[in-house]
């Protein structure tokens, strides 16, 4: 069996005397043979040589079952071979918690051949397990047996769970079950008796919902108003018929112990002809306990966090950040919004996020969606090299650009090793997307592009770089040399 660290408390234990097969849970042993006595008991009497668990003569490779009385958390047992000569001595032991051998509690060792041996066994990790099987490998001789078993563990105390709480259903509030065709309304003009009340039908018709849930408790109010024996409201619990009523005011309810499904069916429906009163049924209350927590209603609350941990609600569409930045149900409930937020705010906060708080055990997570307006950032869209290694070329005379919305331009002359762009005044070492603007460099002098090749070296061979935005359009680009 698996266990669950997390299902117990954990405390310190010492491990009682063993002075019988049964003085702390029970040990059982593995047998080939009938004609030699089945096990002893540990009784700490070191000088007794028949102090031990033994298994039957011939049992080579012998089981010793220990089943606890208790959850353990192992984290060392010793085991102290037989006190009696070297014939009968074990020789290998591992122990396992399962008797599949599957949950291994350490590696299996090998005992030093002599009287009152020991043998320590320290799993990696503590392992959790109410049985103990120590299986005795490769013996000599005819029985296996210990004289001592030492176990080092704290004791698990199961952690026992909250009982589901008894919810009462606010028929303010959505249900957490279909109800159609009846539907929630008030009854006879009181605004403060709100609940579910069934649908017009005709006569020869009836009309019905149902609810299927895990149940230990319901409890269900009713108003009935109908042609007294004849229309009536009939509630069934698994097909068994609880109430059957025309015309009154009361409630039914019902203890489950089984933790099963029951089905609850709610139905009015009217003979063959007359109708009288409101000629409904109307419920005004109803009270769930569910096993799993399923029937209950949930109340979701939203806050934003930006990247910095500061909260965060929209009010009428504005950001603001609230007074309490503390990170509990109570700040939910009173300064969280009703519904998700929607995508206004978003570039407001980079790396931000949408938190929710319910006030429910249910593993469902609310669905949380956000249109966007997204544009692509400024980014290198074309790049163009040129070679000058031409006698026809002795430098450049001007670069000119024709440009529709944004652009930077960049030059390398050293294949992308530096970048450099004018800024007006002087020629400076850039990066590849921080260039110049269009008016820059249309208006560089040919004496400010001699001193460019300067300061490259003579570099004949360069590239241009454009980087633009999403509106821009590069219509032309010219490239004047200078010539002999």
């Amino acid at each position: 069996m698996a266990y669950n660290e997390q299902d117990y408390t954990w405390a310190a234990w010492t491990q009682p005397a063993l002075t019988s097969d049964t003085s702390f849970g029970t040990v059982t042993v593995s047998s080939t043979n009938t004609d030699r006595p089945g096990y002893k008991a540990l009784d700490g009497i070191k000088n007794n040589a028949e102090s031990c668990w033994e298994s039957e003569a011939s049992a080579v490779s012998g089981w010793l079952k220990w089943e606890l009385p208790c959850v353990l958390k192992i984290s060392q047992i010793k085991l102290y071979n037989k006190y009696t000569g070297n014939t009968r001595l074990s020789k290998n032991v591992a122990i396992y918690a399962d008797a599949e051998k599957t949950i291994p509690v350490g590696t299996q060792q090998t005992f030093p051949q002599e009287p009152y041996s020991l043998v320590t066994i320290t799993p990696e990790t503590p392992v959790i397990t109410s049985v103990v099987y120590i299986n005795m490998i490769d013996t000599y001789n005819l029985m296996v047996g210990l004289s001592e078993v030492e176990i080092t563990a704290e004791i698990g105390t199961p952690i026992t769970p909250d009982e589901p709480p008894i919810v009462e259903m606010d028929f303010n509030e959505e249900l957490p079950f279909e109800y159609a065709p009846w539907t929630v309304t008030t009854w006879d003009g009181d605004s403060s008796l709100k609940g579910i009340r069934s649908n017009t039908i005709s006569h020869n018709q009836s009309t019905s919902f149902t609810v299927t849930a895990k149940l230990m408790y319901f409890k269900v109010g009713y108003i009935v108003s109908s042609e007294t024996n004849y229309d009536k409201f009939r509630l069934t619990v698994d097909g068994n018929v609880k109430v059957n009523t025309g015309t009154a005011t009361s409630s039914y309810e019902q203890t489950f112990t089984d933790g099963n499904d029951h089905t609850l069916k709610f139905e009015y429906y009217k003979d063959g002809s007359n109708s009288s009163g409101y000629d409904a049924a109307f419920i005004h209350q109803l009270i769930f306990q569910t096993v799993d927590n399923t029937l209950v209603q949930k109340t979701i609350k939203y806050l934003i966090q930006g990247a910095d941990g500061t909260l965060y609600k929209l009010s009428s569409n504005v950001l603001a950040a609230l007074e309490n930045q503390t990170l509990d149900g109570a700040n939910f409930l009173n300064n969280g919004m009703d519904s998700p937020p929607n995508g206004t705010w978003i570039t407001e906060l980079p790396n931000a996020k949408v938190l929710y708080w319910q006030d429910t055990l249910s593993d469902t997570v609310p669905k949380v969606t956000a249109a966007l307006n997204a544009n692509p950032p400024n980014q290198i869209v074309l790049t163009w090299e040129a070679d000058m290694n031409h006698e026809s070329i002795l430098g450049i005379n001007s670069m000119t650009a024709d440009v529709d919305g944004y652009v930077s331009i960049t030059l390398t002359f050293d294949h992308n090793a530096t970048w450099w762009k004018f800024d007006g005044a002087e020629w400076l070492q850039t990066t590849q997307d921080n260039g110049m603007d269009v008016s820059t460099i249309n208006a560089i002098t040919t004496e400010q592009w001699a001193n460019l090749l300067t300061l490259v070296g003579g570099s004949l061979v360069y590239r241009i770089s454009f980087v633009l935005d999403e509106t821009s359009v590069l219509k032309r680009f010219d490239v004047d040399y200078i010539n002999p």
